[in-house]
């Protein structure tokens, strides 16, 4: 069996649509999987152009990528949306290789077309039911801390009814004003993850918010047994929104800190650039693995034992609201990590922030984070 049999042979094996091109960029040979693939839409034939395959408005670009690939020996990719004679749509990715001889000489190219479609579908049906399931855990927190709220009112308040002391009554309405408060507090929480409230913020400069963060968390720092140090360039005034810059970055370096239950150290470090401003937040703790880290944002959800949480209209919220908070004045957040060897985030800040709205939105944030 002679070479040219070997890779004919070779080529219908793979079931793959292939095309095999010239370096003049017309077609040379192709398999049976790519004559259905293109029938009857496109009639294959040896010499005609390799612009027959793909979609009008992206012959450019893929001829640009033929040309990399034939001077460089490089291996390229594009993808499309195609459509099928019933009208469905199709994901597809095209793998443009080159043809090299023994001697190393580029004899032309290949085309490789993949059909994506069930891959994509099957991910994004996972996707979608790790959603789903996300919900359905963030629901059951939501039903829980009411429920634990509501409960301790409904019981106080038959106690209460069935007291005819005054001090015992007064007593109980405290404490129903106080559980209703963290109902309150639990539900605009809540509000700011979903960036359904305005910001309502005075603007501080960052290095000021800095020092007084560093004030605070020393001591607790110290507490933890975790070195704590502040990086940063000279500055100058860099004008943020307070409460939502400041709940957010305490809320980031709390977690840290409880991420080192045996001591380390926490470095916030503070890079300026034209538009905007970076803080670097990184601990030498536990670390996060990649299960925990596609749920950091997730209200309710704590990588720490259920006893430490807690049962506070802000337990398992931390995060979640940093990253309401954050969106809502034009920043973003994101964390890496490696268990076992620390954790970093990474929070960038717009050098001009969004302007104030003429709201209360962040009021239950600032008091309950504060």
């Amino acid at each position: 069996m002679g070479d040219d049999q070997l890779v004919h042979l070779a080529l219908e094996c793979l079931g793959t649509p292939v095309v095999l091109l010239s370096p003049q960029l017309t077609i040379r040979a192709w398999n049976r999987a790519a004559s259905e693939r293109f029938t009857p839409a496109v009639t294959l034939s040896s010499g005609a152009s390799y612009d027959l395959l793909v979609p009008l408005e992206r012959r450019d670009e893929v001829e640009k990528l033929l040309r990399q690939v034939l001077a460089s020996g490089q291996v390229r990719t594009f993808d499309w949306t195609d459509h099928n004679a019933q009208g469905q749509s199709r994901e597809l990715l095209c793998i443009l290789s080159p043809i090299i001889n023994l001697e190393g000489v580029i004899l032309g190219a290949s085309l490789c077309f993949h059909d994506l479609t069930s891959r994509m579908r099957a991910h994004d049906d996972r996707s979608q039911q790790r959603k789903l399931t996300a919900l359905g855990e963030m629901a059951g927190a939501v039903a829980h801390h009411f429920n634990n709220i509501l409960g301790g009112v409904i019981t106080s308040i038959d106690f209460a009814n069935t007291s005819d002391d005054a001090e015992v009554k007064d007593r109980v309405l405290q404490q129903t004003s106080r559980a209703l408060l963290r109902a309150t507090s639990l539900v605009r929480n809540l509000l700011v993850f979903a960036e359904g409230e305005p910001v309502s913020d005075d603007l501080s400069d960052l290095t000021e918010i800095l020092h007084e963060l560093a004030d605070d968390f020393e001591p607790i720092a110290a507490r933890h047994h975790v070195t704590l140090e502040i990086k940063s360039t000279e500055l100058g005034v860099l004008a943020v929104p307070r409460v939502a810059v400041r709940t957010a970055l305490r809320n980031v370096m709390q977690n840290a800190v409880d991420a080192m239950p045996d001591g380390g150290k926490l470095t916030v470090q503070v890079e300026q650039k034209a538009e905007h401003v970076i803080v670097k937040i990184s601990d030498t703790g536990c670390g996060i693995n990649e299960q925990a880290m596609s749920r950091l944002f997730e209200p309710f959800y704590s990588t720490k034992p259920a006893q430490s949480v807690g049962a506070g209209a802000t337990a398992g919220m931390g995060l979640a609201i940093a990253h309401g908070l954050l969106r809502i004045v034009g920043g973003t957040i994101s964390f890496t990590s490696q268990p076992g060897q620390g954790t970093c985030c990474t929070i960038i800040l717009p050098r001009d922030p969004p302007t104030p709205a003429a709201t209360d939105g962040l009021d239950a944030t600032r008091s309950a984070q504060s």
